[in-house]
């Protein structure tokens, strides 16, 4: 669990528990951090939820898609050398999204 914030690393947590599927583990103030800290410390029920879900997520959420992520990673790679191949400046790659 993360409570969202403006640190990089909070950012960070935030993106993964989302990636995973599991957005409720990211909360927005202290007082909610408490409260779901305290909810899971307490409730097995509500404890296995989240550890079922995160469990069922695994191989169907886009965090642990790493085949996907190095074929990305190579058509950026390889957009990157056709930029340096014809003289053009470095900038931000960015894939399109799947239609």
């Amino acid at each position: 669990m993360t409570k969202a914030g403006s640190q990089f690393a909070a950012r960070v947590c935030s993106s993964i528990v989302c990636a995973i599927g599991c957005s409720e583990l990211s909360v927005e103030t202290v007082e909610d951090y408490k409260a779901l800290a305290l909810k899971l410390a307490t409730d097995p029920a509500a404890l296995a939820e989240i550890r079922q879900k995160l469990q069922d997520n695994l191989m169907t959420k886009p965090l642990y898609d790493s085949e996907k992520y190095v074929r990305d990673f190579e058509d950026l790679m390889e957009m990157a050398i056709v930029r340096h191949d014809a003289g053009d400046k470095p900038k931000h790659l960015m894939l399109k999204p799947p239609a």
